[in-house]
Order: C-alpha cells, then structure tokens, then sequence
C-alpha cells in the first residue's frame, strides 16, 4: 500500500475542520501557523508545523469567482470572464452593491441568473458549516496543538 497523501489524512481533514471554527470565533486573522506531532504505527514521531491561510480573507468574491469559473463553459464561465475583463466590477462583497452595478450596467437575465448561483456558491465557501455540541466536544478532545497568532502583537 502506497504513502497516503497528507491531504487525503483524517488528521488534514479535522485541522481544516477546527480552523474553520477558529476562524468563527476569530474572522480577522489572516493565518494561523499550528505545530503538531504525530505518532506513527511503528512508534517514530514527525513534527508538522504548517501555515494555513483564512480562506475567507484575501480572497473577495470577484477573484475566488473568476478563480473558480474563467475556465469553465457555461453561464458561470461566461460571467467570470466578464468580471475579469470588466476593471470597474466592484472589488467588494456586497451581493446588493454587485446586483446594483450588474442592473445599472445593463446585464442581461442569463448574467443576472449566473451571477446569482455564483453569489450563493460563494455563501457556502465562506460558511463553515454549523457544528452540533459532540462535534466540537470531539474536536476538543482529538489531540494537543497549539494556534499561533502570526501578527505582532
């Protein structure tokens, strides 16, 4: 059996899975550096420290959807391009100032209909998703490592 790739790791899942409620809790932090220690099966340890970006800050809507969408071919794709050819698109993630912009601006069904199922695909990136109570007693309980606060103080 081949080397499993960190990403694929239960442990890179439930990382991703505490950071999302850290960034609850804390939404204006742009990173978090986290050093941990694993145990391997034949009892040798491997320190990780790795540095992981808030996925929500740095990344408005405009660039995660032409990120996302300027490559694909459909509606979507189409109002990606148009966001990214377009340098007076507003760069802020106001869903009623975009709507504004994209009515005042002439855009047509398709583009209004394209930009809304963006709109609500972005909601869910920048959501985490709710825990219940025995989630986040499960999270607290699945080992010890530490978060570090990367801005000066």
């Amino acid at each position: 059996m081949g080397k499993q790739k960190w990403k694929d790791t239960y442990q890179y899942k439930r990382i991703q899975e505490i950071l999302n409620d850290y960034w609850l809790s804390e939404p204006n932090e742009a990173e978090v550096i986290i050093d941990m220690f694993f145990r391997h099966t034949d009892g040798q340890t491997q320190r990780k420290i790795i540095r992981w970006q808030n996925p929500a800050i740095g990344s408005h809507f405009k660039e995660w959807a032409v990120n996302k969408y300027e490559n694909v071919d459909s509606p979507r794709g189409d109002f990606a391009r148009d966001m990214r050819d377009d340098k007076d698109f507003p760069n802020i993630d106001d869903e009623s100032v975009i709507y504004e912009y994209l009515i005042r601006n002439g855009a047509c069904e398709e583009a209004l209909k394209a930009f809304n199922a963006i709109w609500k695909v972005w909601q869910k990136h920048i959501t985490p998703k709710p825990r219940t109570a025995k989630e986040l007693d499960e999270i607290d309980s699945i080992g010890k490592f530490n978060i570090y606060n990367t801005e000066e103080e």
